[in-house]
């Protein structure tokens, strides 16, 4: 079964990103720009993943207590959909995100992008042919910073629309222990 996680939960981990990314970027640390854009882009990806495991789950569970299965059944399942989406890829995460209608086609589309540009920088040479160009690494951080607020948007309204008051164990999506 899912542990409640006690060092921290995905709140956290998020906000300290949040403001790891807003102290470089206020602050105009470019030596930390590349640093950035990395984390804003693992940030994108596992908070897409994590709300498209928190939806499945829930929607789950709802079944599962509509049929009256038992606790130990509803447990399972919810194991099975952690370890499905613990596999996903940035792909896999954002497609089913906008299966699942947790974000529309628009946020789809920009989501989409960043990853294209994203598998770009990591296979294309272009963060060997911009990495000493701090106006350029500002500018890409600045523009997946503004998608990846409004990335989180969803997890936002789903844990409101579930009233979830508990954050469970992420490790498997963040891995703060490394």
């Amino acid at each position: 079964m899912l542990k409640k996680r006690k060092q921290k939960d995905l709140i956290e981990i998020v906000n300290e990103i949040g403001e790891d990314i807003d102290s470089i970027l206020d602050e105009r640390k470019t030596e930390r720009y590349l640093e950035g854009i990395v984390l804003t882009y693992s940030l994108i990806e596992n908070i897409l993943k994590y709300t498209v495991f928190l939806k499945r789950s829930w929607d789950q569970n709802c079944s599962d207590v509509d049929n009256d299965l038992p606790l130990e059944k509803i447990s399972e399942h919810t194991e099975k959909i952690h370890k499905e989406c613990s596999k996903y890829n940035f792909y896999k995460s954002l497609e089913n995100a906008h299966e699942l209608g947790l974000i529309d086609d628009k946020l789809q589309s920009m989501i989409n992008e960043i990853r294209e540009e994203r598998n770009d920088m990591v296979h294309q040479f272009w963060l060997y042919a911009h990495r000493k160009n701090p106006h350029v690494l500002e500018k890409k951080l600045k523009k997946i910073v503004r998608i990846s607020k409004k990335t989180i948007k969803p997890f936002v309204k789903l844990s409101r629309e579930i009233g979830i008051d508990e954050i469970f164990d992420v490790s498997v999506f963040f891995r703060t222990n490394q």
